[in-house]
């Protein structure tokens, strides 16, 4: 699972990486928390290694996928913040609606990027699996 200093790494070096593939260059991040990063050479992809445990994982990336992600880099960043901003009123929301037998509605200061009936569904869903 990538963290969020994961992301944070992958964001930093997105463009370097993208530079450096189309002059057929060699960046490497550094390994932080188990994570690095590095260039393929001339097969014009990026390794992602990611070890939680064994056996270590490994991404690829071609540069046309850089490419996309770069692009959209903006829309992911920006969702993982409303994630984040929101995940105490998740957990405050999902405590009270796992003792009710029925929808309940959210408290008006909870975040309004949560589609909290869904989350409802889901939850009491997962409760009767």
């Amino acid at each position: 699972m990538l963290t969020e200093q994961h992301f944070t790494v992958l964001t930093e070096h997105l463009q370097r990486f993208l530079t450096t593939l189309c002059a057929d260059g060699y960046h490497r991040t550094g390994v932080i928390d188990d994570f690095s990063m590095v260039t393929g050479g001339s097969y014009r992809t990026v390794f992602m290694h990611l070890r939680q445990g064994k056996p270590r994982k490994q991404f690829v990336f071609k540069v046309h996928e850089l490419q996309y992600l770069s692009s959209i880099i903006h829309i992911v960043t920006d969702q993982l913040a409303r994630y984040s901003a929101a995940m105490m009123d998740v957990v405050t929301y999902s405590i009270s609606a796992l003792s009710s037998s029925e929808y309940i509605d959210p408290h008006p200061n909870y975040s309004k990027h949560i589609q909290y009936p869904q989350l409802y569904e889901e939850l009491k869903a997962f409760i009767l699996k």
